[in-house]
């Protein structure tokens, strides 16, 4: 029953994330080429999210917007649940920046309408994690969790099949 339950929750989001508007799609456009900046960055490490900026998230983030710069949509959610499970995906561990390895979206975090953080997803064999930036600049450096990984799997799934009944 939960199982579709959630089915049904992601292929709401997908439909009313379908329906989005130019300004979105430019302010991907926008994200796009500042995140082309971190493929030509060297290698380096940055510290993990600390708990207590984790627990924040958690508490307080109340509108969560996921850009994806290969697909032509993005989701935005604005559920209590919903954003503490999106937040849940951050793991509490470190990871090391693979600069071969490119962003797959960007995750903007807002509190009372204020970006207080946002993050980019990687999503590939190599690269499974967050880069956060606080103000344009990058803080921290944190693993994705498995349930992660697979939310995002999940949403590219749905997005295939239902460009693929489209074409039908």
């Amino acid at each position: 029953m939960f199982q579709r339950f959630l089915a049904f929750f992601l292929f709401a989001i997908f439909m009313v994330a379908c329906n989005q508007s130019s300004s979105e799609q430019s302010q991907s456009n926008d994200v796009k080429g500042n995140s082309s900046d971190l493929a030509k960055a060297e290698t380096e490490q940055l510290p993990p999210m600390p708990l207590d900026t984790l627990k924040m998230l958690y508490d307080n983030t109340d509108y969560v917007d996921f850009v994806f710069f290969d697909a032509n949509f993005s989701i935005s959610q604005n559920d209590k649940a919903s954003i503490q499970a999106t937040v849940a995906h951050i793991s509490t561990d470190g990871t090391q920046i693979n600069p071969s390895c490119q962003p797959r979206g960007r995750v903007f975090y807002q509190m009372e309408g204020i970006n207080r953080f946002e993050a980019d997803f990687f999503l590939n064999q190599e690269c499974v994690y967050f880069i956060f930036y606080q103000q344009g600049k990058k803080m921290y450096a944190t693993k994705m969790t498995q349930q992660g990984f697979n939310f995002f799997a999940n949403i590219y799934q749905q997005a295939n099949q239902q460009q693929q009944q489209q074409q039908q």
